[in-house]
């Protein structure tokens, strides 16, 4: 049965930690996956329990193939919005520790999307708010 572990870090930042024995034996080598939210800790606790307790398919360590909770994509069909698309990006960057993604992600959250979250991201441009357009 795969367990989660709540931890909190010197800086007050919480993860999640999902463990598990590989096959479900006392015997078994243990897995683990470090998530920064807690429902997609949960949803991930779920999958590998569904998978027989090991690592689904397509859910390589440090990337545990689930979507951010918090993706949205309010533009066009063709064109996400820059917050969208920038979630997107952080989750599947491949040079990047999770940790990493989780430092730039929070970043992003706290200086750029409340300016340019919301606009579509062929709007996104160097002089966007230099132009005096609305919504920049």
């Amino acid at each position: 049965m795969a367990r989660i572990i709540e931890r909190t870090a010197k800086s007050g930042a919480k993860s999640w930690l999902v463990k598990w024995r590989i096959g479900g034996g006392r015997d078994g080598k243990e897995d683990v996956e470090t998530c920064y939210d807690r429902t997609i800790a949960e949803s991930f606790a779920e999958l590998v329990e569904h998978h027989g307790q090991r690592r689904p398919p397509g859910c390589p360590k440090g990337c545990h193939g689930l979507q951010d909770p918090h993706f949205r994509d309010d533009g066009d069909l063709g064109m996400p919005t820059f917050e969208a698309y920038a979630r997107t990006e952080y989750a599947v960057r491949p040079g990047a520790s999770p940790t990493q993604r989780f430092t730039y992600l929070a970043d992003a959250e706290r200086h750029v999307f409340p300016f340019f979250g919301h606009l579509r991201l062929d709007e996104v441009t160097a002089g966007c708010c230099g132009s005096g357009r609305s919504g920049c």
